[in-house]
């Protein structure tokens, strides 16, 4: 348990991957999440990103939140 009111996270590093399937490759994008205070890091896929930016928009209607999903004007 974190006894503070403020985490640091810091999102970068992206970078294209491929995953290999069995009879297909699929390309994704992942990021590198830190976070200081636990001296951890770990890398994301782009759609955990997506399942995080819906909750944040539920749970904060007000908060405009970042997405990776590309614009549909």
């Amino acid at each position: 348990m974190i006894e503070t009111s403020v985490v640091e996270v810091n999102v970068g590093d992206g970078l294209m991957q491929q995953s290999s399937g069995f009879f297909k490759k699929k390309n994704y994008l992942s990021f590198k999440v830190k976070i200081p205070i636990l001296t951890s890091e770990v890398r994301r896929k782009d759609e955990e990103f997506d399942l995080l930016q819906d909750y944040l928009v539920k749970a904060y209607p007000n908060v405009i939140v970042p997405t990776t999903k590309p614009y549909k004007g």
